[in-house]
């Protein structure tokens, strides 16, 4: 249960960090419904952060073994960078389709070894969001 809480933790950390990502790519933009579209996505990764840490506070209903969770690779979504280290817009788009991608794909994953309904369902709808947020930013990268 320690290595699930601190997955958790992990995947909390990282919404955090893309919330204040996508707000610093809206300052970024000139394009006003660019920049409302990225302080959309940055106000989804707050919920996103909400539903986690109310999943890490709450009694988990999970009989997860340790060895359960060798399969969860939390490297992708760690990968942090500096905003003020991206060259461009564009950069920082290309990194987030990334990390989105790595998001929904770990989601899912962790969503797989999880029985309690209520847990599975946060994380099923988080990854459906993050494939979500994927498309949007290919969109924009191809606009």
């Amino acid at each position: 249960m320690d290595k699930l809480k601190r997955i958790f933790r992990i995947a909390i950390s990282d919404e955090e960090y893309f919330y204040v990502f996508y707000q610093k790519l809206a300052e970024k933009s000139t394009n006003k419904e660019v920049k409302e579209r990225f302080l959309k996505l940055s106000e989804q990764e707050k919920g996103h952060k909400k539903k986690l840490e109310e999943l890490y506070l709450a009694e988990m209903n999970v009989n997860i073994l340790p060895e359960d969770l060798v399969g969860i690779d939390v490297s992708e979504i760690t990968k942090h960078v500096h905003t003020e280290d991206f060259k461009s817009v564009k950069d920082m788009i290309k990194f987030a389709v990334k990390h989105e991608a790595s998001s929904e794909l770990f989601y899912l994953k962790l969503s797989e070894l999880i029985e309690d309904k209520k847990t599975k369902d946060v994380l099923l709808h988080l990854s459906y969001e993050e494939r979500m947020h994927k498309e949007l930013l290919i969109e924009e990268l191809n606009d």
